[in-house]
């Protein structure tokens, strides 16, 4: 696994999840489209989801936009939250699995900065990405 950042905003970040061995990346917390798809372009990688941890607009704000320029994209979400998902396409919970490539990543639902946020745990490489909650 390769994890890029990615600024957003004036104080945030996205991070593309890159599987090197296939090319292919999903993208946690996209708030800003265009730097999103620069930074994918600079990486030579294919994007194919969205992984968003909740629903406020410093992390899911690109999203519509993304999927104007990549619209096979998945996006994920917090079963039951889908509509607050920008365009979200696939419904987790707690314990599932979501693929990138072959990366793969446990839901951990953790409700407390929302109701349906959620972390993306890469046991195998070592990785978590948890949102707004510690």
């Amino acid at each position: 696994m390769k994890v890029v950042p990615v600024p957003q905003l004036s104080d945030n970040y996205a991070y593309l999840v890159i599987d090197e061995d296939s090319g292919v990346a999903g993208v946690v917390d996209c708030a800003e489209a265009d730097a999103v798809a620069e930074a994918a372009a600079a990486e030579g990688i294919e994007l194919v989801a969205i992984l968003p941890t909740h629903h406020h607009f410093d992390h899911v704000g690109g999203n519509d936009d993304l999927l104007a320029r990549f619209p096979d994209l998945s996006v994920y979400g917090y079963r039951g939250q889908a509509e607050r998902i920008p365009g979200c396409t696939e419904e987790v919970g707690d314990g599932d699995i979501v693929r990138v490539g072959a990366l793969a990543a446990r839901i951990l639902y953790i409700p407390a900065h929302t109701s349906g946020h959620i972390a993306y745990h890469f046991a195998g490489d070592h990785a978590l990405f948890c949102g707004d909650t510690l």
